[in-house]
């Protein structure tokens, strides 16, 4: 599959459906054409990283990112995992090339310092942000990870963070 011209076909989809998940390597931008991103599979290890625009002080990798989607032509949300990364729900702003976590992992461990919470994003409605979640990447059952028990939402503000159901 030729995943750059899978990418600009997702890009030019009713402006609806412009919070779709992101999660296959390729070449991305928002739906105006800004904010490009790219999303490779590391020669090392075979996680995925996130490549952005940023300031050349800062490094513009984000290592074992599981998925991102745009919320605005500025705004793009994205979750990483613990293995090879620093585990949470993210937002880089496309034109202060600054990125924000919204969502912290709970279980730092000796295995993992930065913390054991794995997550991904669902999809973005309106301003809520939802995405799975489980506190331990090592004791997940991954069969029924992608259910409600493990989702959640949050503002893009990163205020109101909750599970997604019963409010609780």
């Amino acid at each position: 599959m030729n995943y750059t011209s899978w990418a600009f076909a997702v890009t030019d989809l009713p402006e609806e459906h412009q919070s779709r998940k992101i999660d296959l390597p390729g070449n991305y931008h928002s739906k105006r054409g800004k904010c490009p991103i790219t999303i490779v599979v590391s020669a090392e290890g075979g996680f995925k990283q996130l490549l952005l625009e940023m300031d050349l002080s800062k490094n513009g990798i984000v290592n074992d990112v599981t998925s991102a989607a745009y919320f605005s032509d500025e705004l793009l949300v994205f979750s990483t995992s613990p293995l090879y990364g620093n585990p949470g729900i993210f937002v880089y702003d496309c034109s202060l090339k600054n990125i924000k976590r919204i969502v912290a992992p709970q279980k730092p461990n000796k295995a993992y310092p930065q913390g054991a919470d794995f997550f991904e994003l669902k999809g973005i409605e309106g301003h809520t942000v939802y995405y799975y979640h489980a506190t331990d990447v090592d004791k997940t059952n991954f069969n029924i990870f992608r259910t409600n028990k493990y989702l959640f939402q949050v503002f893009i503000d990163g205020s109101s963070l909750k599970k997604h159901g019963n409010g609780s």
